[in-house]
């Protein structure tokens, strides 16, 4: 690959993460290797933050229309609970949500995580902090818990 091409390469994904909104600029310019500066033209000249507002009011109208389709469809629903289509809607729904919640594996990571974080705090005798930060975990446990 050329320099020109590696270049052009380097600022399309610079422009990919940037639109995306995964990674400030700061950031970006470490991870690729060229100044604030450099990146803050290409955004500039390429006009990125009018293409990551368009993403963004996109993602806004994707989403406001999907949760009429679904109101609509379980207002249906809930008149024709025969209709096989209809039924075919609730359990795509059911199945969406059952993605969204997180894995047993994954809430087994948090607890082993925060029961190591606690163990630090203890071994270094920092007893202040270790209280401070075991009654902030019962906060936690408690707000999750009303949330599922």
């Amino acid at each position: 690959m050329s320099e020109k091409q590696d270049r052009e390469h380097q600022k399309a994904t610079c422009e990919r993460m940037y639109v995306e909104g995964n990674i400030k600029v700061k950031d970006l310019a470490r991870v690729m290797g060229v100044s604030q500066k450099t990146i803050y033209a290409w955004i500039k000249k390429g006009k990125w933050n009018e293409k990551k507002k368009d993403i963004i009011d996109m993602e806004k109208k994707i989403q406001v229309n999907l949760r009429r389709a679904i109101n609509k469809g379980l207002m249906e629903f809930a008149n024709d609970p025969m209709r096989k289509d209809l039924q075919s809607l609730v359990g795509l729904i059911r199945q969406f949500r059952e993605e969204k919640k997180p894995t047993k594996e994954y809430k087994d990571y948090i607890i082993k995580f925060l029961d190591r974080t606690v163990d630090f705090l203890l071994e270094n005798g920092d007893d202040y902090l270790t209280n401070g930060f075991k009654k902030k975990l019962v906060d936690l446990a408690q707000y999750l818990l009303e949330r599922n």
